[in-house]
């Protein structure tokens, strides 16, 4: 199960995770098939994000800035699923722009837990 809840983690130029509007977040399906398959796996991973405004039609680039357990690779998995398929409402989200930054934290809880 993938739980996705947001939070604003810092700097005051960033956009709060809180007022970001989402018209497109990556599908479980694309969460289920992006992970790496492991043997054991931790009955969830946090995951945070900072995502930058690349245009003006929502589209995001994101890194990973903190990850929880690391190592399994699902921080660069959710930051490439956010890079390719997130798509922030410009109209919606107050103070978005080509530039700007949304923190987010994100939690995900795999199938078999």
């Amino acid at each position: 199960m993938i739980i996705p809840f947001f939070m604003a983690l810092a700097a005051t130029a960033d956009i709060p995770a809180s007022s970001a509007v989402w018209v497109h977040l990556p599908s479980e399906a694309q969460f289920a098939s992006a992970y790496p398959a492991r043997t054991e796996t931790p009955d969830q991973f946090d995951i945070d994000l900072r995502c930058r405004i690349t245009d003006g039609a929502g589209r995001v680039s994101c890194i990973v800035v903190g990850e929880s357990p690391a190592g399994y690779g699902v921080g660069p998995a959710a930051a490439s699923l956010f890079t390719r398929f997130a798509r922030l409402d410009m109209r919606r989200t107050p103070g978005s722009a080509p530039g700007r930054v949304v923190i987010m934290h994100y939690r995900i809880r795999p199938a078999s837990s």
